[in-house]
């Protein structure tokens, strides 16, 4: 079933997607047009509380945004799937290619792509000292630390890509492959061109949501990263090989990040 304004229920679907992609997209933007609150100036509310109230602070932060990121990246893609699509789960994990199916090749092709990413990241590393940039100003991990305690990073960190990928590499690149007019990879030149919109164009909203801290050094690099998960996720076909590839990449970026925090 197709998108209709006709139906109440379609309507609720797309009310529940644009808050979506305003919560996304729309608030790390207003951040930098400083028409939110910065990531220093939570900081500094957030160092005015002392104690036990800090550390109760930080449960309650972490599970605000693990309640509000499977939210957002999960049910409401899974809410537009149930209501216009009227698919059930089975369905649903289908359409976003979520499969148990050779997990063992998703498994290498997620730990492939994660080498992959970790060379292009280093890459940009050694590019931004030779600039003379702050490496760090690459990522967006310091203005997290100041927000999170370390445990509590590291689990949001850990479980933040799934949701990522479920959206982006599963649920908008089906939705926007259905814009696009139906081609076969028969017609090897016509499928490849739409491939590689889609691909292009997930990459940049992957990008955008990583604006948070108004910062353009993680959005080109996200939009980087997003092209190669995009690109793996057409070859394998299987979301799970994307996730694996995004988990992995996050968690060997902080470790590291940890890491760097020792050397004095």
């Amino acid at each position: 079933m197709h998108f209709t304004y006709k139906k109440p229920s379609h309507i609720l679907a797309l009310i529940l997607l644009i808050g979506a992609f305003i919560l996304i997209i729309g608030m790390p933007l207003l951040t930098v047009f400083n028409l939110l609150p910065s990531t220093s100036e939570a900081t500094t509310m957030i160092e005015d509380i002392q104690g036990p109230f800090q550390a109760l602070f930080d449960v309650i932060m972490l599970l605000m945004s693990i309640v509000l990121f499977i939210i957002v990246f999960i049910l409401i893609p899974f809410a537009w799937y149930a209501l216009v699509n009227k698919a059930n789960l089975k369905e649903i994990l289908y359409r976003i290619q979520l499969k148990k199916e050779s997990l063992d090749k998703a498994f290498l092709w997620g730990f492939l792509t994660f080498i992959i990413m970790f060379a292009l990241m280093a890459a940009i590393s050694v590019v931004l000292v030779v600039l003379g940039i702050d490496a760090a100003e690459a990522g967006n991990l310091t203005d997290i630390d100041q927000l999170l305690s370390i445990p509590s990073m590291f689990i949001l960190i850990a479980i933040q890509p799934i949701g990522e990928e479920i959206f982006f590499r599963g649920f908008l690149f089906d939705k926007i492959s259905n814009i696009l007019p139906k081609s076969t990879p028969e017609h090897n030149q016509q499928f490849l061109d739409g491939k590689l919109l889609v691909i292009l164009s997930t990459a940049v909203l992957f990008g955008l949501a990583h604006f948070s801290y108004g910062k353009i050094y993680p959005v080109a690099a996200s939009i980087l990263f997003g092209i190669i998960l995009g690109v793996v996720y057409v070859k394998t076909k299987n979301l799970y090989t994307t996730i694996i590839a995004h988990v992995l990449f996050n968690v060997t970026v902080f470790v590291l990040y940890l890491l760097s925090l020792q050397v004095p």
